[in-house]
């Protein structure tokens, strides 16, 4: 197998069997795609060599044939060869299209199959034995959904390219998750620790997801009542989303690449994408030889910024671009509302700023 190529799957449980197909698929010459996936087809009959006795009782060389039936038999043997021709190269694809399946299954599974059955009947005989319902993709793909949001992230670009499989898989299987915007506000609760900028982002465009989700649904609904009044759709009530799995692991990879030194082993400050103060370059402070105690923020709990940088106690902080986090801001008011001391210094911070503003 050459670097960088995907390993091919080994047809063994029913897990296995959408990606061994389509690969299947791949790897089959379009010219024998009926014999391969389609019922009723035959294989191309070997043709029959024409005999010279055909053309002239007792004839047994082509000398002894008349000029008419030369004629006759040479236009019979050039049809001879090209239906040979045609014959076996389709005997051939036929062999290597069975020597991918014999390559790409398991020891039980070969022992299965016959030499004498067609492409088709192994086919048939595999997808039998092994092919799941829908049911049970869907509930396995619940679970590995599930569980690789709790796996550990130790290597987040690894973590990263399996989260993007599994979601390929939930689309396939129609995961509810993956249908509406649950995907999205998963995949930002995740990255919050890299850029609280893009996970708000996620937030709101997930909620855009959901409308499209309800609408979809809506439609088919309609279509699935046949005696009902035709009503009209609602409409969308902005723009669609236009996130998708693809694109967000991408630009994941770029705030990955934008953090300091190992950023997948460690927490980064909150804000990557989008800093609620920006009169500090990192570039000049003078590099650290000892990592001392984060800081974290008294309000909301998130690490990286001071109480006083708290966009969501400080609302006037938040750049523009940024929507409202009102999961975070009803955290911060019931920690303000049983904490009177936190209230107390959120208080002095803004005495202390109003100077500043006046100016």
């Amino acid at each position: 197998m050459k670097d960088g190529t995907a390993p091919r799957t080994i047809l063994t449980e029913p897990q296995d069997w959408d990606r061994w197909i389509k690969e299947l698929r791949a790897r089959v010459d379009r010219t024998i795609y009926h014999l391969t996936f389609q019922d009723g087809a035959e294989p191309l009959d070997p043709p029959q060599r024409p005999s010279y006795s055909s053309f002239a009782q007792n004839a047994t060389a082509f000398t002894d044939l008349s000029t008419e039936q030369q004629k006759s038999y040479s236009i019979a043997a050039s049809d001879y060869e090209s239906r040979r021709r045609e014959f076996l190269y389709e005997t051939k694809l036929i062999t290597a299209a069975k020597t991918t399946i014999t390559e790409s299954i398991s020891k039980a599974k070969l022992i299965s199959l016959r030499e004498e059955e067609t492409l088709r009947q192994w086919v048939k005989k595999l997808e039998a034995s092994t092919a799941p319902t829908k049911g049970f993709m869907l509930e396995r793909t619940r679970k590995l959904y599930s569980a690789h949001l709790n796996a550990s992230k130790k290597s987040f670009l690894e973590w990263l390219a399996r989260w993007e499989e599994i979601m390929e898989e939930a689309d396939l299987y129609f995961l509810t998750e993956a249908l509406t915007g649950q995907w999205l506000r998963d995949i930002a609760a995740i990255i919050r620790p890299y850029s609280d900028g893009y996970a708000t982002i996620f937030q709101e465009e997930s909620k855009k997801i959901d409308e499209e989700a309800a609408l979809a649904q809506y439609r088919v609904y309609q279509s699935l009542r046949p005696g009902s009044a035709t009503t009209q759709a609602p409409a969308l009530t902005g723009e669609s989303s236009s996130w998708n799995y693809q694109l967000v692991a991408r630009k994941i990879r770029e705030i990955l690449e934008q953090q300091p030194e190992h950023p997948t082993s460690r927490g980064v400050k909150r804000g990557a994408g989008f800093l609620a103060g920006d009169d500090e370059s990192s570039e000049e402070q003078p590099p650290k030889k000892k990592r001392g105690p984060r800081t974290r923020c008294e309000a909301c709990g998130i690490p990286g910024h001071e109480l006083s940088k708290c966009w969501t106690v400080f609302e006037e902080l938040r750049p523009a671009q940024i929507g409202k986090n009102n999961k975070a801001y009803e955290k911060v008011q019931k920690a303000l509302k049983e904490d009177p001391s936190l209230q107390k210094k959120v208080n002095q911070i803004r005495i202390t700023r109003i100077p500043d503003e006046k100016k």
